[in-house]
């Protein structure tokens, strides 16, 4: 399993999703919004969305978040605990904001490269080829020298080797607690062990009672974890099973060798629907803000938050949603799809907007070059190409942007 920005929401704990999942009933939240936390709280309730009793079938759970992630981290860490007491294979990422990268709520860069690596879809890059992309890395870029990898122009690289945790390391470096020792398929790492240090959140996380939260109507503490129900004959440990034998909608091989197989029809118009609802696409803060758009006259930025998009009507919304795409400049800079997903309807694995825009590279007095998904629709023999870059600006890059287009996941 790959978590990128999630983990294990515990009742009577912080961080409290947005969607107050694991505080209120979803009955409750639905009939009175964020206020059933303090309305309705649900003393009856002890985590969200799952808690992993995987008795004999044992898994791997690469669990990724920024520190400044102030709906994931912390989750991230329940989850860890949770996993490695059920006997599973748990590899926690935590992953922190620089000047380049922002973090945030999301995947981290190069996501698809450290979802490969992380799981082992495929069998791991050799300690020569490690030691081949580092030299490389060294002096370039991690997406230049991720393109000799994959054109075979890196001594001891196979194209097809998963990126190593050492290797992933040239792009971002999180603090990595490998419960078994284990990345990919690479064995004899520092193992993490049954916890993990706590990461060094923003914001801080634990009992209510611990960080002073006080917008859930309760005194009392957490509650004790519900019965869970025993599995057949006991609590069976064992080795996780290769991730390869789990998800059969992952990728099977390096993720910039575009498949050769796609979707057949693709709309004109808006974006693409994710034919299985993302979770975080039921919910979402209404007070949140997006940028909107920039005053002409006055160059001041248009800032608005959830709760005024979905009073809009459908066709104003599909209008907000769709083509107002650019990113502001000031504190607030996401757009409303990436903020207000369920007004949006912006979530899902398989969710692209043909007007998002993506960034292709540099020109030469350095000023930098984005495109959209439309645009990439329309270049048959550049796509591959600009699929493969790995680079990220102010906006991301194909490959994240236009997964569809891009055909990086079966959709």
């Amino acid at each position: 399993i790959w978590q990128g920005g999630s983990g294990l929401a515990k009742t009577g704990h912080v961080p409290v999703v947005p969607g107050k999942q694991g505080q209120c009933r979803h009955s409750d939240f639905l009939a009175e919004g964020s206020k059933c936390c303090r309305s309705a709280f649900c003393a009856d309730c002890t985590w969200w969305p799952v808690y992993p009793r995987t008795c004999g079938n044992k898994i791997v759970d690469c669990i990724a978040a920024y520190t400044n992630d102030g709906i994931a981290c912390g989750t991230d860490w329940y989850m860890y605990e949770a996993m490695v007491a059920e006997g599973n294979d748990a590899r926690l990422l935590s992953f922190s904001p620089s000047e380049s990268v922002k973090g945030g709520h999301r995947n981290p860069q190069n996501q698809l490269d450290w979802i490969v690596g992380c799981l082992g879809v495929v069998d791991s890059c050799t300690d020569r080829c490690e030691t081949s992309f580092l030299s490389c890395a060294s002096g370039r870029s991690f997406g230049q020298c991720s393109k000799d990898l994959k054109r075979g122009d890196l001594a001891d690289c196979p194209e097809t080797c998963a990126y190593t945790l050492g290797m992933l390391n040239a792009s971002e470096t999180p603090t990595a607690t490998l419960s078994r020792g284990q990345f990919g398929t690479r064995t004899g790492l520092p193992r993490g062990g049954s916890t993990a240090p706590r990461p060094n959140c923003e914001e801080v996380f634990g009992t209510f009672a611990e960080t002073g939260y006080d917008k859930c109507a309760t005194a009392a503490g957490p509650p004790a974890p519900a019965p869970i129900e025993a599995c057949p004959g006991g609590p069976t440990e064992g080795p996780a099973k290769r991730p390869a034998e789990g998800p059969t909608g992952g990728p099977t091989k390096r993720p910039t060798e575009v498949p050769s197989e796609g979707p057949t029809e693709r709309s004109t118009e808006g974006p693409t629907r994710s034919p299985v609802a993302d979770a975080r696409c039921l919910v979402q803060n209404e007070k949140d803000k997006f940028y909107l758009t920039t005053k002409k006259k006055t160059g001041k930025e248009v800032i608005r938050n959830c709760q005024w998009l979905e009073d809009k009507s459908e066709k104003q919304k599909k209008q907000i949603c769709s083509k107002k795409v650019k990113r502001g400049t000031g504190d607030v800079t996401n757009p409303a799809q990436d903020v207000c997903t369920k007004s949006c309807d912006s979530c899902g694995p398989c969710y692209e907007n043909e007007f998002s825009r993506f960034y292709t590279g540099t020109r030469k007095e350095g000023a930098p070059v984005f495109s959209t998904c439309r645009s990439l629709q329309k270049k048959k023999k550049k796509k591959a190409a600009l699929c493969a870059v790995t680079e990220t600006d102010v906006y991301g890059p194909a490959r994240d942007v236009c997964l569809v287009t891009c055909e990086m996941l079966t959709c």
